[in-house]
């Protein structure tokens, strides 16, 4: 009789100590513990299942971020779990990268890999900049993210008395015609410029180019370069002119310097000002309906240098009458739509207006 307690006992011990850790393993495996932010997102869009969860880093290999992969999608969060970037219908550059080779991360896109000298290199372009350059972007980064979490209202929400969220999404039509021509990380802007410039002739039948650039996206391009990179041979802004990068004044400049020559339209590409990007992108995407280009996180050795991005929309999210979240809808200038980015990342907003 006892040996028969003794083993009923035994039984149910192994029973629940499975139970234990098969329910351990799911915590692991479903992440149960989103913030609420994540769980806003992910509620709002179509993810898919999740799959895996792993950590970015910064300069010092200190946890910066984390990445969330889902079967359709990604998502991007900070560390106290505001979400700074993701899509659900594409992954970023590094998604197959086996779990010991680390991701660094320094900003929407911005995704890099410590070569054997100890550079770093971005995933998407190869693109190498020096171990004292990504650790001024981290620094940087690590600013921007104090300042985007001490902006969000998300904390002041109460959660167990949370309203149903509330959406506004304005989305223009996807661009007809986009490229991955950004190959050495120092080609956004132009690239950019590139997409704005053949929106307006698909989408909003608008020509404002010659008939051969119309028809030649790689030649038009090169020709872009030549005026907004820094360094190019037609640009107009000559503060840096060994520089291969664009900024958001060298984007300006040449591209309205480069339309000048095709005496196609009047239209001219102008800095939004008086409102802030959050007012910007509800008046210019929302009302006018026109679409912008995006610049994020400056690099602290020059106030213009950034990612260049072209957007079509823009979603907010309002609970109890607060709103949340801000994002932009960009192409994330390396060939791919349908990427959403915290608005409090952007520095500047720029789009095409009468002159």
């Amino acid at each position: 009789m006892f040996k028969r307690i003794l083993t009923i006992l035994l039984t149910v011990v192994l029973c629940i100590s499975s139970s234990l850790s098969v329910f351990a393993q799911s915590v692991v495996n479903s992440d149960d513990y989103y913030s609420y932010d994540i769980q806003l997102i992910i509620d709002t869009m179509n993810f898919g299942d999740f799959v895996q969860k792993r950590a970015l880093y910064d300069s010092n290999d200190q946890i910066v971020a984390y990445y969330y992969e889902f079967t359709n999608g990604y998502l991007i969060s900070d560390k106290n779990g505001i979400t700074i970037e993701y899509s659900d219908s594409g992954f970023p550059s590094f998604k197959d990268i086996p779990e010991s080779i680390n991701i660094y991360y320094i900003g929407p896109f911005e995704y890099y890999y410590r070569d054997f000298n100890g550079d770093f290199a971005h995933f998407s372009s190869n693109q190498k900049i020096t171990s004292e350059e990504f650790k001024e972007c981290s620094i940087s980064f690590k600013k921007q993210i104090n300042n985007a979490s001490n902006a969000s209202s998300i904390s002041q929400i109460n959660i167990k008395a949370a309203s149903t969220p509330e959406i506004e999404a304005i989305k223009l039509p996807l661009p007809k015609r986009y490229y991955a021509y950004n190959d050495d990380n120092t080609k956004c802007c132009s690239l950019a410029a590139l997409i704005l410039v053949y929106y307006y002739s698909d989408i909003k039948e608008k020509c404002l180019t010659n008939i051969f650039f119309e028809n030649n996206s790689r030649s038009f391009f090169n020709a872009l370069l030549s005026y907004i990179q820094l360094n190019g041979s037609n640009c107009p802004d000559k503060s840096d002119p060994n520089s291969p990068y664009g900024t958001s004044n060298s984007l300006k400049l040449g591209l309205n310097a480069f339309l000048d020559t095709q005496n196609k339209s009047d239209l001219r590409l102008v800095q939004g000002t008086g409102l802030s990007i959050y007012g910007l992108a509800r008046m210019i995407i929302g009302s006018a309906k026109v679409p912008a280009i995006i610049c994020y996180y400056p690099n602290p050795s020059s106030s213009n240098i950034g990612h260049a991005v072209f957007c079509y929309g823009y979603r907010y999210i309002t609970v109890n009458g607060s709103e949340v979240r801000n994002d932009m809808i960009v192409n994330d200038g390396y060939g791919k739509n349908e990427c959403y980015v915290d608005m409090s990342y952007a520095y500047s907003f720029q789009y095409l207006a009468n002159s």
